[in-house]
């Protein structure tokens, strides 16, 4: 009875391993910082993104756009692992009906505003709005205007008035991306655990919400069967945005999610190999 259960037991736990993703991760969006034209009254928005992800993900317009819009402003849909800070520019004119700008990814969110708390020479930025692209044709010259009256005594009539101007020419091409480099304010924690320390269930246990690190606890009726977790912590003075993790072939993830204000737990359950393991991804940003 005990094998037929293990075989039970194990035979659910590949089946889930296979039909169920091991890794778990989100992308947040980062606005860098701003630059405000006075003269033109246009803000250049410098934006970036962190992602726990442990591969590159592809987002697309769905989850990934601007608002108010055009809803594509440039942006990017793969996103690699880790933090990237100005990697594209945007720019809007402020005024009363669009006061700020909006970039939506994967349900979070990041607004740039004419606010000199987000100036770029405030937030240890360097940045530069690429060249302006060429201007476009001139457009085609108006209507030759009527002639005026013959005046009297053989006198030359008034000019007739200017014919009405010609169409606008079409818009020259964009001028190229600037560039925006900051002091890097976000950065990526990630811990790997491969628990050594094994502790077995008794038959009336459940696997514990939180288990000791360096230790994976196993049932009683399948020793084969384990579970273990990895917590990955932010330093004083960060916070923590974001987190996400791994769970190594064939376990699956049983959790992730925060464990505090400043540290993700990822945990996993399934058949321990001599090369499983369980990583924890927190994305920590400076306060």
């Amino acid at each position: 009875m005990i094998e037929t259960k293990q075989l039970l037991l194990l035979s659910f736990l590949v089946f889930i391993s296979l039909v169920r993703g091991q890794i778990q991760g989100e992308v947040i969006p980062l606005l860098d910082c701003v630059v405000y034209h006075p003269d033109t009254k246009k803000l250049d928005a410098f934006f970036g993104y962190a992602s726990s992800h442990a591969v590159p993900v592809i987002i697309g317009e769905d989850n990934n756009f601007f608002f108010p819009g055009p809803p594509n402003r440039n942006q990017p849909t793969v996103f690699q692992p880790g933090v990237h800070e100005g990697v594209f520019f945007t720019s809007f004119d402020v005024n009363s009906e669009i006061p700020q700008l909006t970039w939506v990814l994967d349900q979070s969110t990041a607004t740039a505003s004419n606010d000199t708390a987000l100036y770029c020479n405030n937030q240890n930025c360097s940045c530069r709005v690429g060249p302006m692209g060429p201007p476009g044709p001139e457009g085609p010259p108006g209507p030759k205007g009527e002639d005026g009256k013959d005046g009297k005594d053989g006198a030359q009539g008034a000019q007739g008035p200017p014919g009405v101007n010609g169409t606008n020419g079409t818009n020259g091409k964009d001028g190229v991306n600037g560039t925006c480099t900051c002091n890097q304010r976000c950065r990526i924690v990630t811990v790997t655990k491969t628990p050594t320390i094994a502790k077995q269930l008794n038959d009336d246990e459940d696997v514990p919400e939180v288990i000791p690190e360096g230790t994976y606890v196993y049932a009683k009726i399948s020793p084969l069967t384990c579970g273990m977790d990895a917590i990955a912590s932010c330093n004083p003075g960060e916070y923590m945005m974001s987190g996400g993790g791994e769970c190594s072939f064939p376990m699956v993830m049983r959790k992730s999610k925060p464990a505090s204000l400043t540290s993700w737990i990822v945990g996993c359950l399934g058949i321990k190999t001599k090369s499983s393991s369980v990583t924890a991804n927190a994305v920590c940003c400076l306060s």
